[in-house]
This record gives structure tokens, C-alpha cells and sequence, in this order.
């Protein structure tokens, strides 16, 4: 990325899903993630064990975590993301949370002192042919997150 011109702030697992053993190793190469992280009892988990099972949680940070169990320093992504149900296109795909969750969401990380309401928008949902209100659901979130005070700021500014 850096030898087209393009400056990195953090790494972001696909989905929000990597290994312990990946989740300890990208700190080497990003000192600092931007996702909701998945944390996991064993660096090699056992899920399927009949006792002593290991678990993945996904945690949703409402401030910046300066060293988290991973070594990784975590810039929150937790009100959500907007989705629509089209399973009808693709089966995965099969709810609905709303730019209301999202601002519901937002409201309850005012709970701290210097909470953040960081999202995810995915652009695809703006194509016409998926027949989604992204663009009027997205402003809906912007303008829902900005009435209660929040300022936006570049997340390169947080480090």
C-alpha cells in the first residue's frame, strides 16, 4: 500500500475474525486495529470439545483501548453496522439493523465519559438493484450520531 502512495493507520481482521495466533502476530505489522475485536480462550481453541470447551466473544469497546490481551492498540467500531435482509440474493444476509440501532447504539456509549460512536457503512449497500435505503439510512445515522454531540474526527488523530 505504501509503495502506491497509500498510508495505513490500522489493520481490521475480515469480518472482524482472526486467530489468537494472527491477533498477537499483526501488531508487528499495525500497532493499531480499528474493528470490533474477537477475543478466544486458547490460542489454539478446541470448539467442539465435549468438556472444557474454548469460546470466541466479539468485544465492542465504547473508548480507545491503549494495549488490549493482544498487544494491539484498538480504535472501537461499536454501535454496529447498517445491514438490510436480502436473502432473497444472498441467504447469509437475512436481518435487519437499522441506522436507528446504530444511533440507539451510539446513545448508550454516551454512558462513559468520552465515548465513542464509531461505524462501519458498506458502500454496496448504495446500489440501486439491492433496492435498500442505504443512502437515506446512512445520512440518518450521520445526522442521529451528530444531534447527540458527537464530534467526528479523523481516526488518525486518535493515536
Amino acid at each position: 500500500m505504501r509503495a502506491n502512495g497509500l498510508n495505513p493507520i490500522a489493520w481490521e481482521a475480515p469480518h472482524y475474525h482472526t486467530s489468537a495466533i494472527a491477533a498477537r502476530t499483526a501488531p508487528q505489522l499495525f500497532t493499531t486495529t480499528y474493528q470490533r475485536v474477537v477475543y478466544y480462550t486458547a490460542d489454539k481453541p478446541n470448539f467442539f470439545a465435549a468438556t472444557g470447551k474454548d469460546y470466541s466473544v466479539g468485544q465492542f469497546y465504547p473508548y480507545v483501548i491503549r494495549k488490549d490481551h493482544y498487544g494491539q492498540f484498538v480504535l472501537p467500531e461499536n454501535p454496529g453496522n447498517i445491514e438490510y435482509d436480502i436473502s432473497e440474493i444472498d441467504p447469509t444476509s437475512n436481518y435487519d439493523y437499522t441506522a436507528t440501532d446504530v444511533i440507539t447504539n451510539a446513545k448508550y456509549a454516551k454512558a462513559v465519559r468520552d465515548g465513542f460512536a464509531s461505524f462501519f457503512f458498506h458502500p454496496f449497500w448504495l446500489e440501486p438493484e439491492l433496492g435498500t435505503p442505504g443512502l437515506a439510512d446512512f445520512k440518518k445515522a450521520i445526522e442521529g450520531i451528530t444531534a447527540l454531540g458527537y464530534t467526528w474526527v479523523a481516526p488518525s488523530s486518535l493515536r
